[in-house]
């Protein structure tokens, strides 16, 4: 259900357990130095050890008889599968450099019009549409209304950007898709906007989470900020303001404010806060904290002017090491005081709200690590910031308002470093609004919650799990950015309690979801079913896309003679088979009748043969086949990879006896795929392959020759990007050209022309090339 991983891993060390100290954490990780970040080598063994104890299998353990969810637990993993294709396979080290900085020193970006880009056409097919509830299509950061049309409202994505919609989400349309990165934080609107037709953006991923920050230090991100952009024309063409941040920097916006004067804008980061009185032409910093790479730093996630006060501004901070703070200023940012200080080595972050109802009124809440991220305390201001008191303490409660259950029985279990949202109501102060994995609402100041939504609908209204935001546009609505989209409720009387303020997906149209795999029809053009994060697997039978699993989609497959058989896939290797076209719930979870059943790479890789559909191959330490349609299994392999597991898997066209499968740093190939008895005869051809420097993420054979096979690598080691063998791995070519030095992700061949041509998948766009000629942006 979420994303991030990095403040989970920090504080989970931090605390210890059974294998690991927090004296050996502190020692080993937190006290280097910015430049002596732990390798993922080191935290992924430090993570698998904490977690060895429990025998965590997919995410859950069994305790006393009862499977619980580990809290983190996938955030990580799908964390350490992103990295694992950018960092150094040898050291482990993580990149110094990223994908944005390496494709502006390319050609692609420095020589637009020198012939490097295609004029291919692309049409945005989606995934596009869900049924709401449990399904959305993918997270929202922020929202932000427009000044007097109700109906016209903008939403933030981390890693789709930034739309908008004039009828109150029946359409909508992306304003920023030519901006090196897409992601946004926060969306900013002066008051004159029907006038001035001004925006400002604050790019990347506030949560760090789309980002994925390096494991446990907070450092390295894909999806940081690169500043605060401006648009004059309502969208239509961005610039960036004074306030720019070089992507290499790694840091991020938690929160971007416009004063009432429409000149003054205040944005809060990672390393503080930062005042522009020209609408964003110069800046200042007016806090300065320490960047979470050093010791975990002080990151000021959240930022309020209290109502009609623009001198008033009060600030929260998340932090692992000197715990959080709520700060204040009352000279228009000039200077800060703390004015509250949570617990060190244990509170970690603070979500702040404030309202027009009564300008006094401040509210806040903690969350702390107690085996899961839960909710300490809901604070609560009535002197403008100056002081706070705790109105409903969740430990003495003996209830957590982050849990994943209805009642909020479970006080360890909670995600409260990636959502955590407050919203009180500007009509009345007494009404507030608080989400986590769930949504709770109080109407008497925070002393007692009851429950709004529920991530599954057992006990409430079943709407997708993970708030990142809430915002009240108005006394009678509500909106919540989560998960799987944006959401609104609007109240039908002055009971929220009242099922007609349910709240309604919005999201439909946006194209924002995060994809892993996808897998087309031969026989049915109309027919491709996806693998998305957090938000299952989608199956687009046009015009219309419809959730066919739920969880994190992998690998998806059709079957390439009855289109009627697809399969789908759960994380590491979990492999459903559904018979009749997902028109029924009649899905089959065939990976289970491998024994034992085995776990793979967070995205398992499994194949059809190209000439039987009936068959198929997985790919875990060992390669597994089946000749039923995955009814029953036989090792075509013994452990080729017994640590960390297969990642790719192909199988030559032309003759399917010819196969090949890699894990990150390994190639093997056999000849004897279908014939003879299991197991088949593999042999190791990595030979010259740049394994220790780049790790390998995709394989492809040649359609006409299965001793022509293509190996495409991640990381940043210029030159080493996509190789050649033409005698099925004897020797090997690379054939990279002057591609940019950004991680490859996936190879394909377009079979239909007379000459070879290729398409590649990259950090930077997709690439083609045709014959011996060069890549070229498509």
């Amino acid at each position: 259900m979420s994303r991030s991983f990095s403040a989970f891993v920090v504080t989970v060390f931090l605390l210890g357990y059974s294998s690991i100290s927090s004296a050996q954490w502190q020692s080993s990780f937190s006290k280097r130095s910015p430049d002596q970040r732990p390798t993922l080598k080191e935290v992924s063994k430090a993570f698998d050890e904490y977690w060895a104890p429990l025998n965590v299998q997919k995410g859950y353990y069994l305790e006393n008889g009862v499977q619980k969810k580990a809290p983190g637990w996938k955030q990580f993993k799908r964390a350490e599968y992103f990295w694992e294709q950018r960092v150094n396979p040898t050291t482990g080290e993580f990149p110094t450099t990223s994908s944005v900085v390496e494709f502006q020193k390319s050609r692609f970006h420095l020589n637009k019009s020198a012939g490097v880009t295609s004029t291919a056409s692309w049409t945005n097919v989606g995934t596009s549409s869900s049924a709401g509830g449990y399904a959305g299509i993918g997270r929202i950061n922020c929202v932000a209304f427009h000044p007097t049309e109700a109906n016209t409202y903008w939403v933030g994505s981390p890693s789709g950007g930034i739309w908008k919609t004039t009828n109150n989400g029946g359409n909508w349309t992306i304003l920023n898709n030519d901006m090196p990165i897409l992601g946004v934080s926060d969306i900013a609107v002066p008051s004159d906007y029907v006038t001035s037709n001004t925006l400002y953006i604050a790019t990347g991923d506030r949560e760090g989470a789309g980002s994925l920050r390096a494991l446990g230090d907070g450092g390295v991100a894909d999806n940081p900020s690169i500043g605060v952009y401006k648009s004059v024309n309502g969208g239509t063409t961005w610039t960036a303001t004074g306030l720019t941040l070089l992507s290499s920097a790694n840091k991020l916006i938690g929160r971007l404010l416009i004063a009432s004067n429409n000149t003054t804008l205040f944005a809060s980061t990672s390393d503080g806060i930062y005042k522009s009185t020209n609408s964003g032409t110069t800046w200042t910093q007016v806090l300065t904290t320490s960047h979470p790479t050093v010791n975990g730093g002080l990151y000021m996630i959240d930022m309020e002017f209290k109502p009609g006060d623009d001198n008033t501004i009060y600030a929260s901070a998340q932090s692992w090491s000197t715990g959080p703070r709520i700060y204040r200023s009352t000279d228009g940012g000039s200077t800060w005081n703390i004015v509250y200080q949570a617990s060190q080595g244990s509170d970690y972050r603070i979500e702040l709200a404030v309202t027009p109802a009564d300008p006094t009124v401040v509210y806040g809440i903690v969350c702390y690590y107690n085996g899961g991220y839960v909710l300490k305390s809901v604070l609560k201001s009535t002197t403008s910031g100056a002081n706070f008191s705790i109105v409903w303490n969740g430990t003495l409660a003996n209830h957590n308002l982050l849990a994943l259950d209805v009642n909020g029985s479970d006080l360890t279990y909670g995600q409260g470093w990636y959502d955590l949202s407050l919203a009180a109501s500007p009509t009345d102060a007494d009404v507030v609004f608080v989400g986590g994995i769930n949504t709770w609402y109080s109407t008497n100041g925070g002393t007692s919650w009851t429950i709004k939504t529920m991530w599954d609908g057992a006990g409430a209204q079943e709407v997708h799990a993970d708030k990142h935001c809430l915002a009240f546009q108005n006394g009678s609505t509500l909106f919540e950015c989560n998960d799987g989209g944006i959401y609104r409720a609007a109240l039908t009387n002055s009971n929220w309690s009242d099922p007609g303020s349910n709240f309604v997906d919005k999201t439909n149209g946006m194209v924002i979801s995060q994809l892993y795999r996808l897998g087309v029809s031969k026989t049915d053009v109309t027919k491709t079913i996806t693998g998305l994060q957090d938000n299952g697997s989608k199956l687009l039978s046009s015009p219309t896309w419809k959730d066919v699993t739920g969880g994190d989609g992998m690998e998806c497959i059709i079957d390439h003679t009855n289109p009627l058989y697809m399969y789908a896939t759960y994380v590491q290797g979990r492999i459903y088979r559904n018979s009749d076209g997902f028109s029924s719930s009649a899905t089959t979870t065939i990976s289970n009748n491998i024994s034992p059943v085995p776990t793979g790479a967070w995205v398992t890789p499994y194949i059809m043969d190209p000439t039987n559909s009936q068959t198929l191959y997985a790919g875990y330490d060992k390669v597994w086949k089946t000749i039923d349609r995955g009814n029953s299994w036989t090792a075509l392999s013994g452990a080729l990879s017994g640590t960390t597991k297969l990642r790719s898997l192909v199988i030559a066209p032309s003759n399917p006896d010819v196969m090949y499968t890699a894990d990150l740093t390994h190639l093997w190939k056999t000849t004897n795929a279908t014939t003879g008895t299991p197991p088949a005869t593999w042999t190791d051809i990595t030979g010259t392959l740049p394994v220790a420097s780049a790790s390998i993420t995709y394989l492809a054979v040649k359609a006409d020759d299965p001793q022509t096979v293509w190996v495409t690598f991640g990381g940043f080691f210029d030159g080493n990007k996509v190789f050649e063998s033409t005698n099925g791995g004897t020797t090997w070519t690379s054939i990279s050209g002057t591609l940019p030095n950004v991680p490859v992700l996936c190879i394909v061949q377009n079979t239909r022309p007379a000459t070879t041509q290729l398409f590649i998948g990259t950090d930077a766009g997709v690439y083609a090339k045709d014959g011996t000629n060069d890549w070229i942006l498509y």
